[in-house]
């Protein structure tokens, strides 16, 4: 019997390890919050940024008047839409027909390229400021975005 009594014991143990034995406490919950964070700051959309400036530096060759309204580069105009454009080329070239008139920017200028016809120097093409200055035509001088075809 004395050599039961420690098999016993040690079984015992060994049963109490594999079940894994606890204590009697009782379980106590975790605390619950009583009230949710809220956020601090509301979140404010981002500002739009549009790609026309809406003010130019002062002395810049677009600032104010030099700038054409809803300028989009490469954009075809209606003859119809800028008379005074239309008068400023009839005043240089009387004899010439306007072929097409687009958006263009040149040496970082918004301006008009005319393509034209019937001219007695044989000009096809020029650029027009937005105040009616003539500006010779140069084909890889800074143009970009001329939708028009070379005459």
């Amino acid at each position: 019997m004395k050599k039961l009594l420690p098999i016993l014991i040690m079984s015992s143990l060994l049963l109490a390890l594999v079940t894994g034995c606890t204590p009697n406490t009782p379980v106590k919950p975790s605390p619950v919050p009583t009230h949710s964070a809220a956020p601090t700051a509301a979140l404010t959309p981002a500002p739009t940024m549009s790609a026309e400036p809406t003010v130019a530096p002062s002395g810049s060759p677009s600032a104010g008047a030099d700038e054409i309204p809803g300028f989009v580069a490469g954009t075809v105009v209606d003859p119809k839409d800028v008379p005074d454009i239309v008068a400023a080329i009839n005043k240089e070239y009387p004899k010439a027909e306007i072929t097409s008139i687009t958006h263009a920017l040149y040496k970082d200028m918004q301006v008009y390229h005319i393509t034209m016809t019937g001219t007695d120097d044989g000009t096809t093409q020029v650029y027009v400021r937005p105040n009616g200055t003539i500006l010779p035509y140069e084909d890889n001088g800074g143009a970009q975005a001329s939708a028009s075809p070379k005459a």
